[in-house]
């Protein structure tokens, strides 16, 4: 059981933020994480590298719970701009609110595809052949999704600042 502390201490925190990220409900969260570090601790599999696998899990538990119908209508995709607010007074906390407000916004206007891409490269850090294994799809795949994915919110922010 050490092994599954040390994996909780390191993937713990990122995890319940991935799961709440398509769940938006904190309980839900934590069910899939302890899901997650039940079958990494049954099963035989052994991965080359632990983090990609581990999101790859928290993921597919998500969309099944999504794809079941346990959450139908909560499955937008958090974002990196959910993240805690870092400012301290209310004023930057309101700012912060309205920005992120505006950009989950934009992304709302972009694909599955597109959101997930950005949300495992920006908000949890993982490399383009991290994202490729836990999507399971060509690392080409992922590169192109990135790309036009910032080059379609870089788009909507600019029709936002012109007033379109």
């Amino acid at each position: 059981m050490k092994g599954a502390g040390r994996l909780r201490e390191l993937y713990g925190e990122p995890l319940l933020r991935f799961a709440y990220g398509y769940l938006r409900d904190e309980v839900a969260a934590e069910v899939v994480v302890r899901e997650v570090f039940l079958r990494a601790l049954e099963g035989d599999e052994e991965p080359d590298r632990a983090r990609p696998w581990l999101y790859r899990i928290a993921r597919n538990l998500c969309l099944n719970q999504l794809r079941d119908g346990a959450r139908r209508g909560e499955g937008r995709l958090r974002t990196a701009f959910d993240a805690a607010e870092s400012g301290t007074g209310a004023l930057t906390r309101l700012l912060g609110a309205e920005r992120d407000a505006e950009v989950n916004a934009w992304l709302a206007q972009l694909s599955t595809e597109h959101q997930e891409v950005l949300r495992l490269r920006y908000a949890e850090d993982l490399s383009r052949a991290e994202i490729a294994e836990v999507l399971q799809i060509p690392p080409s795949l992922v590169k192109t999704r990135l790309y036009e994915g910032v080059r379609r919110l870089r788009a909507l922010a600019s029709d936002h600042e012109s007033g379109h």
